[in-house]
């Protein structure tokens, strides 16, 4: 059993950037305790 599932998350966004919403158990399938995320900017 792995400890570690990767949730693709949807992104609104248009040439000046992109922004992702998190909602606990409904973009979120868990309860959120601590988030980490990683952003590119082109």
């Amino acid at each position: 059993m792995s400890l570690i599932k990767w949730v693709d998350f949807p992104a609104l966004g248009d040439e000046r950037g992109s922004l992702v919403a998190l909602e606990a158990e409904k973009t979120v399938p868990f309860k959120i305790k601590r988030v980490y995320y990683i952003l590119v900017h082109r």
